[in-house]
């Protein structure tokens, strides 16, 4: 595919290329990039996969992804008032200083709520909210989800559903209905 790509784009430079050879480049193109897309879906569905499968063992791989996040998130030392400031007990209470100072809650205005009036639901809104969920709605909304989105704890992402809705849709409103 990509040799057939190259010598249409060779004969579109010496603008030799006629109309239904453009035509079939483009649909290579577009071949090539849904390809590419798959192809890197593939590869994100593995590294879940991996990490699912290796993420909390007591494996190589988990150490060594241990290793990395610590080494990213070492505080060596902090600017204070524009000097550098590595002495450990120093950047620990200037550290605990700040988010103190940034999560303490604000003093000046506390939310009063008397007076105020909340709106109610109707009853045939609430009747409408307590129905059974039906198949179509269950289907309406898995196929709103990015079809690449993190796969559940059984590592199946939405991809895999609309693609095997017809197998397992039953199964997954009757799950979804338990709920």
């Amino acid at each position: 595919m990509v040799v057939q790509i190259e010598e249409l784009d060779k004969c579109d430079d010496e603008d030799s290329l006629q109309e239904e050879k453009r035509i079939l480049r483009v649909d290579l193109l577009s071949q090539l990039r849904s390809l590419e897309d798959k192809e890197a879906a593939m590869l994100k569905q593995k590294v879940r996969v991996q990490c699912l499968k290796e993420g909390d063992s007591n494996s190589k791989y988990f150490h060594s992804k241990l290793r990395w996040r610590r080494a990213r998130n070492d505080l060596v030392g902090i600017r204070i008032d524009g000097s550098w400031c590595e002495d450990l007990h120093h950047v620990k209470s200037q550290v605990k200083w700040f988010f103190e100072r940034r999560f303490e809650a604000p003093q000046v205005c506390k939310l009063n709520l008397d007076g105020v009036r909340f709106r109610f639901i109707s009853e045939a809104d609430n009747a409408w909210l307590c129905n059974i969920i039906t198949e179509a709605e269950v289907l309406e909304a898995v196929s709103q989800c990015d079809s690449s989105k993190c796969p559940g704890p059984d590592g199946f992402n939405f991809f895999f559903l609309k693609n095997n809705w017809e197998v397992i849709g039953k199964d997954v409103v009757k799950a979804i209905l338990y709920f």
